[in-house]
């Protein structure tokens, strides 16, 4: 008869504890570095956050009044309704803004005309 089917254990029924001991370190290890990139993720998903509120709440910048005016005079439109379709449109130069009456209240302009028209060095 066969001691190993009379309720016995067997050594390949059931792992022994030293096969135990030397699966823990790699169950450990293998969490821990789980643990570890998770913790990674974590703190890169919280830099990328802090860092788009500190862009966010930036001013724009702008170039200079005269240089703004220097660049839309280039683009040879007529009036306030000729900038509003030309914004309309898609189109955007990032340092001008999209209302310099508005920007440049205090800088120097005075009327879409001036601000459109004339000779584009002055």
């Amino acid at each position: 008869m066969d001691n190993n089917n009379n309720g016995g254990s067997s050594d390949d029924d059931e792992p022994s504890k030293e096969d135990d001991d030397a699966r823990e370190p790699e169950q450990s290890s293998e969490s821990q570095s789980q643990s570890e990139l998770f913790n990674i993720r974590v703190a890169k998903a919280r830099l990328q956050h802090a860092h788009d509120r500190a862009v966010l709440k930036r001013k724009p910048r702008y170039l200079p009044f005269k240089e703004s005016r220097r660049w839309a005079r280039a683009m040879w439109m007529q009036n306030e309704i000729d900038w509003e379709d030309w914004l309309n449109d898609g189109r955007r130069n990032p340092y001008v803004p999209s209302q310099p009456d508005v920007v440049y209240a205090d800088s120097g302009f005075s009327t879409w005309h001036d601000f459109l028209n004339g000779p584009v060095k002055d």
